[in-house]
């Protein structure tokens, strides 16, 4: 792990601790530091991450402040009690999903001594992460892989934050690790996720070879080593992603097998719910799907267009203007906002909104939508000579059909 001396105190107007110190100046020819380089940064007391740059009187460092750590006395390390204790908290902050960071990093400097090779810096990189520096976490988990290079979720977890910061490398990375028939379960999980990702840049013969592949390297993953520990979330998710490419090949019954298979491993698994039920919309047993998919968090906007769109078809006007605020939240293109804008505007109408703020409304969409047929003709049918709200024809149809895989991309 790159560390380099850093005088705290020794600030810059704008809050960067500067590096011009002696200490600071031989540590970083030592370790050959360039600006735009994640470091670990110390005075011997605390500890903290940094980015290295470049400023008009020297090298700065912008200080991850979050990632404070504070470095344990001989005294601290020597009280056995003290250690014992903060062990068992850590223990069980690390169960807990809404783990406090902070607290776990002012628990690892006096456990990290009683921890297996590595893990004290998966600790370090998970909370990096968690944060929002993920080129952080990228320098603390090369030096756990560094300290134990065959532990598969060491791997696996330098592969998922690869893949967030340079898909290119990440994808050269994992067509190496797939090569090795024996590679674990985990490693082939996280290689599947990279394959997903690189596959939606591509088009045509490009996009067909990689999917196949990905098909060929994950057959495996249910007898590859280490699988009967694997996590169900990490299961599913492999399934999910060989249910994207199948269908992109026109697998279809495949594809739905799979995403059963993900549904039965997992049953909170959201991408799954959505797939389903975006390939098989408008059927009947698809509502059920979607509404699961929204329900258990669905990243993609389109389970909740789609299902705006089944209950403003059905007259359902409250239900169809909820579905339609969910989908719009999560940003659709314009073409679809244009869509859940329209739906959202006659729902309202039929629940009691005057002429004047409908009208408001569906002009709002059309200019996102200009050469919209429909939409100018529901906002036609709305000024026509007053007759009964619930008599008004309105038309309402999808613009836009979500692909299956688009679950997955939002995810």
């Amino acid at each position: 792990m790159t560390t380099i001396y850093a005088d705290f105190n020794a600030r810059t107007p704008d809050d960067r601790v500067r590096l011009d110190t002696l200490g600071s100046q031989q540590s970083i020819q030592q370790a050959a530091v360039e600006p735009g380089m994640w470091v670990w940064l110390t005075d011997k007391e605390v500890r903290a991450g940094g980015l290295v740059q470049q400023s008009a009187d020297g090298l700065v460092a912008r200080v991850a402040w979050e990632t404070v750590e504070h470095v344990p006395t001989s005294e601290d390390l020597a009280d056995t009690d003290k250690v014992a204790s903060a062990l068992r908290e850590l223990q069980a902050l690390m169960s807990r999903p809404d783990r406090d960071h902070r607290r776990v990093l002012a628990l690892l400097p006096l456990v990290e001594h009683r921890f297996q090779p590595g893990r004290a810096d998966y600790v370090r990189s998970r909370v990096a992460q968690a944060f929002g520096h993920p080129h952080l976490a990228l320098v603390a988990i090369d030096q756990a892989i560094a300290s134990s290079p065959d532990t598969p979720g060491f791997i696996h977890h330098w592969l998922d934050l690869l893949r967030g910061v340079d898909i290119e490398r990440a994808f050269s990375e994992a067509k190496t690790l797939v090569a090795d028939a024996k590679q674990p379960a985990v490693v082939l999980a996280a290689c599947a996720s990279i394959y997903a990702a690189r596959a939606r840049e591509l088009d045509g013969a490009a996009l067909e070879e990689v999917e196949r592949e990905l098909l060929r390297f994950t057959a495996r993953f249910d007898k590859a080593p280490g699988r009967e520990t694997a996590p169900a979330s990490v299961a599913t998710m492999v399934h999910v992603t060989r249910g994207f490419a199948l269908l992109h090949l026109g697998e279809r019954q495949q594809a739905m097998c799979e995403f059963t298979t993900a549904i039965q491993l997992d049953p909170s698994s959201a991408e799954a719910y959505a797939a389903i039920g975006i390939e098989t919309y408008p059927s009947a047993e698809s509502v059920g799907d979607l509404e699961s998919a929204v329900r258990l968090g669905a990243a993609s906007f389109w389970p909740a267009y789609h299902l705006a769109h089944h209950h403003v078809d059905a007259r359902h006007w409250a239900e169809a203007e909820r579905f339609c605020d969910a989908s719009l939240l999560l940003g659709p293109p314009a073409r679809v906002r244009a869509n859940l804008m329209e739906w959202r505007a006659i729902a309202r109408f039929q629940q009691g909104d005057t002429i004047e703020q409908t009208r408001m409304a569906l002009e709002s969409a059309l200019a996102l939508a200009p050469n919209n047929a429909r939409l100018r003709r529901n906002l036609e049918l709305l000024l026509q000579p007053a007759k009964p709200r619930a008599e008004v024809p309105w038309r309402v149809e999808c613009d836009a059909k979500g692909d299956p895989a688009d679950a997955q991309a939002a995810a």
